[in-house]
């Protein structure tokens, strides 16, 4: 629900040509996605693991380095 404020604030109120609000929008909800997916392995299997820090920093770093160039 937070994520949605922000995307539906952001589309509302932000200078939309402006590239850097694409960059960062994109990039929060990358990582909200995986934030999502992270939790949902938490609940679906009953642990308290889900992604793997390796794996989810090499995730991080594929969001950002995609949503950079």
């Amino acid at each position: 629900m937070i994520l949605l404020a922000l995307v539906v604030s952001v589309l509302l109120w932000a200078d939309l040509s402006n590239r850097a609000i694409w960059t960062v929008l994109g990039l929060t909800l990358g990582y909200g996605v995986l934030g999502f997916v992270d939790d949902y392995q938490k609940v679906r299997y009953r642990n308290h693991h889900g992604i793997s820090a390796r794996t989810k920093l090499l995730w991080q770093w594929l969001l950002a380095f995609c949503v950079a160039a």
